[in-house]
């Protein structure tokens, strides 16, 4: 049976996060595997029976609407967690830790150009006297590492074959490795 998060199973049930895991602890739901993920099914029929109980458990013709629109409840979450899967499996939706890295590569890309102008461009300048040229260099330079920023190929890896990094792959640390110079010359 499939496996997700409390969160999912929260949002299936119409409770909060927390209150997943204090049913779990009342075991009106099974307990979290090891990675902390709940088997959805189990958790649904736990908690429909602990709702029937809760409201007498008799077969009267209220009861069994409550069971139909918790039935009902059901299939709908279903197809809602089929949707969002056939979404992911698709890369048409990826998680948030992922669009956390894609930024985090992002800014690595901004810093490591931004922090290398002074150092490219001191000895260009040192050689220029009009306040003018310095700024139109400042200015060239400044776009071009913009312009390289909203150009970067940052992939998301969506579990399918992606394309490699284009600015930097990631190290064992999970840092990405600054952008290779480029060939303009210094002076």
């Amino acid at each position: 049976m499939p496996s997700y998060t409390a969160n999912v199973i929260a949002n299936v049930l119409k409770v909060q996060a927390r209150s997943v895991y204090r049913l779990a602890e009342q075991e009106v739901i099974p307990k979290p595997d090891a990675d902390g993920k709940f088997d959805l099914v189990a958790s649904v029929h736990g908690y429909i029976d602990f709702l029937r109980s809760r409201h007498g458990g008799s077969k009267s013709a209220l009861s069994a609407q409550k069971f139909s629109a918790e039935r009902a409840r059901l299939y709908e979450a279903r197809a809602d967690i089929a949707e969002v899967e056939r979404a992911r499996l698709a890369a048409e939706l990826v998680s948030a830790d992922e669009v956390e890295t894609a930024w985090i590569d992002m800014i690595t890309i901004a810093k490591a150009r931004m922090l290398a102008l002074p150092s490219k461009m001191a000895p260009r300048l040192a050689l220029i006297s009009s306040p003018t040229k310095i700024r139109e260099l400042l200015e060239s330079e400044l776009y071009a590492a913009l312009g390289e920023l909203a150009t970067a190929d940052v992939a998301i890896d969506t579990g399918q074959d992606s394309p490699h990094r284009r600015n930097g792959a990631r190290n064992a640390q999970g840092m990405v490795a600054a952008p290779e110079a480029d060939s303009e010359s210094m002076g």
